[in-house]
């Protein structure tokens, strides 16, 4: 196995290294890294629902939709991300077990009882410390997770806050559970760096004929490409959802209306008045400032209470 760690916390980069490696590379790869403050949503989600908009904007925290499936979670300089770029020419391709049981036996060497959830998470104290996504490409397996160590949970939180009442739609929904942080049952206080080599040195002395490798200047600069490309364009970020129905109050002209919104590809194509006698005048004016928009661009002009 080879072992990389980043030396980036650009969370566009690193979502994109590992589909760069997932794509064009033939070895067994161990990805580790951190993440400066972002929300990373599944690929089928609809990051409009997932997230507190207002948090987001006013903490400027990146949004990164990844390659796999599952629910979003909220990265950050205390959280250590690990990414599994396995081939698997026989068996079962969808496996967590093989991913997540290592780390368990990690956290046990270390003095911590972890197990496994139902949902393929990783819990302490039946408080949650790791998510974990699948995605599959041919007899490839793409398997990736987080690990809380010392991250700040009161921002997880008010950063992934219950946004979805006014959403209908095939997206994939979050499973919202207890979190808690890596450091808290610790026998021995150790950084996150520390912790990091932990997993290094682990893997290392597990798998055979294991070696620690680093981006060259090329890849980086193919990996760069892919942030451009696709990462870190609206059109992946928000453009990607599923088809939605956003369902809020608009004020106009000192008037509040319930409103419905048919958003499509992040961009809102239809706007239907709830219950309300509305003169054709008013429909209009509304239709012709908003349709077309990018939803989450005029987000706030919706959230009137």
């Amino acid at each position: 196995m080879k072992i990389i760690t980043s030396s980036s916390k650009d969370p566009y980069f690193n979502i994109a290294a590992e589909e760069f490696m997932f794509k064009n590379w033939q070895e067994n790869i161990l990805f580790l890294y951190i993440n400066r403050p972002c929300v990373i949503f599944g690929k089928h989600q609809n990051p409009m629902a997932e997230i507190n908009p207002e948090i987001v904007e006013k903490n400027k925290i990146t949004l990164v939709r990844r390659l796999s499936g599952g629910g979003t979670v909220y990265h950050d300089e205390g959280n250590i991300n690990f990414c599994f770029i396995q081939n698997v020419p026989e068996g079962n391709l969808v496996d967590f077990k093989r991913y997540t049981l290592p780390f368990i036996e990690l956290l046990e060497n270390m003095g911590i009882k972890a197990e496994l959830g139902l949902k393929n998470d990783l819990k302490i104290d039946k408080k949650k410390i790791s998510g974990n996504a699948e995605h599959i490409w041919k007899k490839k397996v793409l398997h990736h997770g987080t690990l809380l160590f010392d991250s700040n949970l009161e921002m997880l939180h008010a950063v992934l806050s219950e946004n979805d009442n006014n959403y209908e739609s095939k997206a994939v929904k979050s499973n919202r559970s207890k979190t808690t942080n890596i450091t808290n049952y610790l026998p021995e206080k150790i950084n996150i760096n520390d912790f990091k080599q932990r997993i290094i040195d682990f893997f290392l002395e597990k798998f055979d004929n294991s070696q620690i490798l680093s981006f060259s200047k090329n890849d980086i600069s193919e990996i760069q490409t892919l942030v451009e490309q696709k990462y870190s364009t609206w059109e992946w970020t928000y453009g990607y959802s599923p088809k939605y129905c956003y369902k809020s109050k608009i004020k106009h002209q000192n008037i509040i209306y319930d409103i419905s919104l048919d958003v499509e590809k992040g961009e809102i194509i239809n706007i239907d008045f709830i219950n309300q006698k509305i003169s054709i005048k008013i429909i209009d004016e509304i239709k012709n400032q908003f349709l077309g928009k990018k939803h989450n661009e005029v987000y706030a002009k919706f959230s009137t209470s």
